[in-house]
C-alpha cells in the first residue's frame, strides 16, 4: 500500500485526468468527435498544432484567489474556513471576488456553455433549404397549422382540438370511446396556451369552418412558456423554432398578442443567415 504522501496526490491527479476527459465528452458534438480527440489525447490520428490561449489577468487572479482559499481550508483542517474569519477580511474577500468577475465579464463575450446547445443544434436542423429540415423544424407554425377548416364528417359530431401531443392522444381518447365524434387536432411540439389561443383567433379571424366544440389543452409544464415567444426558449438541447404571439392585458382589460418579427419557417431560415438579424 503506497504512502500517505504519495497516495493522495496520485488520487488527486488521476481524478483530475477523469474530470477534465469527462468534460471532453460533455461538450463534444457527436460519438465521431469523441472518438477523435480520445485517439489524438493518446498519440493517434491526425497531429494537430495545439497552442492554449494565453489566460485572462481575470482567470489567473481567480486561480490564485482559489488556491488561497483551499491553502486556508487545509490549514484551518475545514471547509469554509473563511467563515470564521474577521469581518474586514471577509470583506476583503468578496470585494475581491466582485472585482475578478467585473473583470471577467468585461473581457470578450463568452457565451454561457448551456446556451449553446440549442444554438449550434438549430442550423444543422434547418437546413440550407425548405426540402432539407428535421420534422421539428416545420411543426407548430401558425401559418401552416391554424389555416384551415374543419371537414365535416357526416353523422358525427366534430370538436376542434389545439394544443400538444397530450390533446392528441386524449382526442385519440375520446374517439375511441365514443366512435361518434370526429376531431380535428391544432397544435405544436409542447405548445403553450398562448399558441394555442393564437391558433383558435386566427382560424375565427379568418372565417374558417369551425366545429361545434372548441378545446383548448393546458399541458402544466407548458404554462411557463406564455412568457415566450417561441419554443427556442425554453427547450435548449432539442429547440422547438416554431413561433407565437405573447399576450399582455390592455388598460381596458382585453387581451393583446404581439407576433415576434419571424413567424415561419422561411423567416427563421433568412435570420440564421443573417448574423445582423439573427
Amino acid at each position: 500500500m503506497l504512502p500517505t504522501w504519495l497516495s493522495t496526490p496520485l488520487r488527486v491527479a488521476v481524478f483530475f485526468v477523469f474530470c477534465c476527459y469527462g468534460w471532453l465528452l460533455f461538450r463534444a458534438r457527436s460519438f465521431d468527435q469523441i472518438e477523435a480527440f480520445t485517439a489524438r489525447l493518446f498519440g493517434f490520428g491526425a497531429a494537430e498544432s495545439s497552442v492554449l490561449a494565453k489566460p485572462s489577468t481575470s482567470a489567473v487572479l481567480g486561480i490564485v484567489a482559489l488556491a488561497v482559499l483551499q491553502v486556508c481550508d487545509y490549514r484551518a483542517g475545514r471547509l469554509e474556513s473563511f467563515k470564521r474569519w474577521s469581518i474586514p477580511l471577509q470583506g476583503l474577500l468578496y470585494s475581491t471576488i466582485i472585482f475578478i468577475l467585473i473583470m471577467g465579464t468585461s473581457n470578450a463575450p463568452v457565451q454561457f456553455i448551456y446556451f449553446q446547445f440549442g444554438v449550434d443544434s438549430i442550423p444543422p436542423a434547418i437546413g440550407p433549404c425548405a426540402a432539407s429540415p428535421a420534422p421539428i423544424v416545420g411543426a407548430g407554425w401558425p401559418g401552416q397549422e391554424c389555416d384551415v377548416g374543419t371537414a365535416p364528417v357526416p353523422s358525427k359530431i366534430g370538436f376542434d382540438i389545439y394544443g400538444m401531443s397530450f390533446t392528441n392522444r386524449i382526442a385519440d381518447e375520446m374517439e375511441r370511446l365514443d366512435n361518434e365524434l370526429a376531431s380535428q387536432r391544432f397544435g405544436g411540439p409542447a405548445a403553450p396556451p398562448n399558441h394555442s389561443y393564437a391558433c383558435f383567433l386566427r382560424r375565427f379571424a379568418e372565417n374558417r369552418t369551425l366545429a361545434p366544440v372548441q378545446i383548448i389543452g393546458v399541458l402544466a409544464s407548458s404554462v411557463r412558456r406564455m412568457e415566450t415567444v417561441t419554443g427556442l426558449t425554453t427547450s435548449f438541447e432539442g429547440p422547438m423554432p416554431f413561433t407565437y404571439p405573447r399576450y399582455s392585458l390592455t388598460h381596458d382589460g382585453h387581451l393583446e398578442g404581439r407576433m415576434p418579427s419571424i413567424r415561419t419557417e422561411d423567416d427563421l431560415r433568412s435570420a440564421l443567415a443573417d448574423p445582423q438579424k439573427w
